[in-house]
């Protein structure tokens, strides 16, 4: 390996890169960060799938439906023009938030310095993706939260046991083309991408940073396996006193 010939603070930056010797811990983690943009692009997916069902209303009017029985309003119609603007205007915008933060998160977690920058980088990525949510709920009170609660998206489906079973084994299939996509694609760019522009962290990096020496002195216990009172002199309190 050409690093073992750089000075030794050099190596230990390059040996404590998650990239280059904690790729099992890092692959977890873009794997766990990917799952969790592909639960808010499945999301999306179901609300464009809804939005398509619904009847056409002519007459925004018709849009809405208030149910005397239990006072609340139920969505039966979409104009044109709502569906244009539900489809471009949050649905599109969540889209494309969606992919710019799987690309920014995927090499921000990839250039940690440590596995210890990846868990921190990881729980602040969490932490963004809750952020529309911690928004609502700080600027909105109960008062106005409660009406938009109860507003419903009122859209018939086909009831029966075999439409049902339909349903469910295309949830299922998408499941697992989604989350088997995930896995396939992290290893894909941990061992491909790299050389990829704007999203590469090490081009041209041929795995080659084994760094025995380095994990074997950071790894070595200092008292051993089975530690005893001879391992910290100073600390047990038969120990002698020493004047400083």
């Amino acid at each position: 390996m050409r690093g073992l010939n750089w000075p030794e603070s050099h190596q230990a930056a390059l040996c404590q890169l998650p990239v280059t010797n904690a790729r099992k811990q890092l692959y977890l983690v873009l794997c766990l960060w990917w799952m969790s943009i592909v639960a808010e692009v499945r999301k999306n997916e179901r609300m464009l799938r809804h939005i398509s069902q619904f009847p056409t209303a002519s007459d925004p009017r018709d849009m809405i439906h208030f149910d005397p029985k239990t006072h609340k309003e139920r969505i039966m119609r979409l104009s044109p023009f709502t569906k244009c603007l539900l489809y471009s205007c949050i649905a599109g915008m969540k889209l494309l938030i969606s992919i710019g933060l799987l690309l920014a998160g995927t090499v921000w977690l990839t250039a940690s310095q440590s596995i210890a920058d990846l868990l921190l980088n990881s729980v602040a990525l969490g932490f963004i993706i809750l952020v529309d949510e911690t928004i609502y709920n700080a600027l909105y009170r109960e008062a106005i939260q409660e009406p938009i609660h109860g507003m419903k998206l009122w859209l018939k489906s086909d009831k029966g046991d075999r439409a049902q079973k339909d349903v469910l084994m295309r949830e299922l299939r998408e499941s697992w083309m989604y989350y088997s996509g995930c896995l396939i694609l992290v290893a894909l760019y941990l061992n491909l991408g790299q050389s990829l522009p704007y999203i590469g962290v090490l081009p041209n990096f041929q795995y080659d940073a084994l760094c025995p020496l380095y994990w074997e002195t950071e790894m070595t216990r200092v008292c051993g396996a089975w530690p005893n009172k001879d391992c910290f002199p100073y600390g047990s309190p038969d120990a002698p006193a020493v004047d400083r």
